[in-house]
């Protein structure tokens, strides 16, 4: 009997020391991380079920975690270091994307995180980070087909006209839709529905909810081209071209010998093209639910190559350039990047002209193409010097003060394009555009955030200067 209660007390006993260690080891684990802890609300009452985040500076991954029932939130385990906190407005469930009528907020009253406040935490310690959310700009309406009936189960889409903001739904029954995540200012509203489509403007206000005209769809009559291609590669593709717009578009990559050709298109005029080879079919004319028949084309069986060096305009070899043939119908022959020491190579082209396109991968020179003339059964050669590449520079400031994060783009008449995005004293660079008009904007990447400014510029000889004052 003694033995046993000495038996009981010493397992208690070992119990209890076990479990203290435990507790000690899990204690000890726990002190190696922070947490971050808070409070989302929006119009005063608590959020529940929103995601929050937690990112390093630097983008790294910090936490995330979920809102309760009175809008808290607990993110453990979090690795020491400085973070910004936001609250996202998509809600996921059951896989479909919802969305809250606040924006993406930011601890610290923002909806920009360049401007978010920052917390570090240390191991061991805990900081408290309340947000409360920033409300965004809410449209609705209704979407009625031809007839006046109402449209169930159309794609709307609605997009800000002169600053960041988007977003979607479909429509109810009664062809009602409600879209929020926008932000003040004009709203583009377009449906899509089969071969109707309908569109409406509206200007929207955060905090509240604008009604949009009703949208009527109208159909888009189109018509069908048939044919048939035969002798193509694997590799080839198949293309339409318009005959008056003169742009082309890809309807398929087969895969097999042949192609059956059925395409509903707008009215207009098209040739079938066998992609990258000069080769075409008939001119077609194409009517309103009419078919047409461009009857058959065949590839050509024979095909020889473009080669050649790319250098940059300082007369070096340029390795890294991206380098791209396509023929008079502005169909892709296909695409190479250069070898370290400036050379490329690209089959499939026959015979007629071609153009050659080349992008420098670092931007340091401007997109630059050439002619090129292939005769039939030869391959052809061709060198490249790249264009001289300028600079746009500047600084972007909201009143006196600089501002971070906004994107910058500058595109050119003849195809040209750079981007970047500003430092934390607002400043960018845009490199390798070429002569002649540049168009420049500069747009803020958050819902909410600055209006877009653009400019047009004449780049002549030298680099130019563009500073931008945004406006909210």
């Amino acid at each position: 009997m003694n033995l046993r209660k000495h038996g009981v007390a010493g397992l208690a006993a070992a119990l209890v020391i076990g479990l203290s260690g435990v507790t000690a080891t899990s204690a000890a684990a726990v002190d190696e991380y922070a947490t971050i802890t808070g409070k989302v609300t929006y119009k005063n009452k608590p959020v529940v079920g929103a995601s929050v985040y937690a990112q390093g500076t630097k983008g790294e991954w910090g936490s995330s975690a979920t809102t309760d029932a009175t809008g808290s939130y607990t993110m453990a385990w979090v690795d020491p270091g400085t973070y910004i906190v936001s609250v996202a407005n998509d809600v996921y469930t059951d896989g479909k994307m919802s969305r809250f009528d606040f924006l993406q907020t930011f601890a610290g009253g923002t909806v920009r995180a360049p401007e978010a406040k920052k917390f570090t935490v240390a191991a061991g310690s805990s900081v408290t980070a309340n947000i409360n959310a920033i409300a965004g700009a809410v449209v609705k309406g209704k979407v009625v087909d031809a007839k006046g009936r109402p449209a169930k189960g159309v794609s709307v889409y609605a997009s800000n006209t002169t600053r960041a903001g988007w977003g979607d739904a479909t429509t109810d029954s009664k062809g009602n839709y409600r879209i929020s995540g926008l932000a003040t200012g004009k709203v583009s509203v377009s449906a899509y529905s089969a071969n109707a489509s309908g569109e409406k403007t509206v200007t929207a206000k955060q905090g509240s909810a604008k009604t949009a005209k009703t949208i009527k769809l109208k159909s888009q009559p189109l018509g069908t081209i048939t044919g048939t291609v035969k002798g193509l590669k694997k590799t080839d593709s198949v293309w339409l071209y318009n005959t008056k717009s003169k742009y082309s578009f890809m309807i398929a990559a087969p895969g097999t010998k042949t192609f059956k050709v059925k395409q509903k298109v707008e009215p207009g005029t098209y040739r079938l093209v066998v992609g990258g080879t000069n080769k075409a079919s008939k001119a077609v004319t194409v009517k309103a639910k009419k078919t047409s028949k461009a009857g058959t084309l065949t590839a050509p069986s024979k095909r020889t190559k473009v080669s050649g060096t790319v250098k940059g305009s300082n007369g070096k070899v340029l390795a890294e350039a991206s380098v791209w043939v396509d023929d008079s119908y502005g169909t892709s022959a296909g695409s190479a990047t250069t070898s370290a020491k400036g050379k490329y190579s690209i089959s499939g082209v026959t015979n007629g002209k071609y153009t050659v396109s080349v992008r420098d991968s670092k931007n340091n020179n401007a997109p630059t193409e050439v002619k090129l003339t292939v005769k039939k059964g030869k391959n052809a050669t061709k060198n490249v010097k790249m264009s001289k590449g300028f600079k746009v520079t500047g600084t972007v400031k909201y009143k006196s003060r600089a501002v971070a994060g906004v994107s910058i783009s500058g595109t050119t008449a003849k195809g040209g394009y750079s981007w970047a995005e500003t430092s934390s004293t607002g400043k960018f660079t845009l490199k390798g555009l070429g002569k002649g008009k540049v168009f420049l904007t500069a747009s803020d990447p958050y819902v909410g955030g600055f209006l877009t400014a653009s400019k047009s510029a004449t780049i002549k000889s030298k680099n130019i200067k563009w500073n931008v004052s945004l406006k909210k």
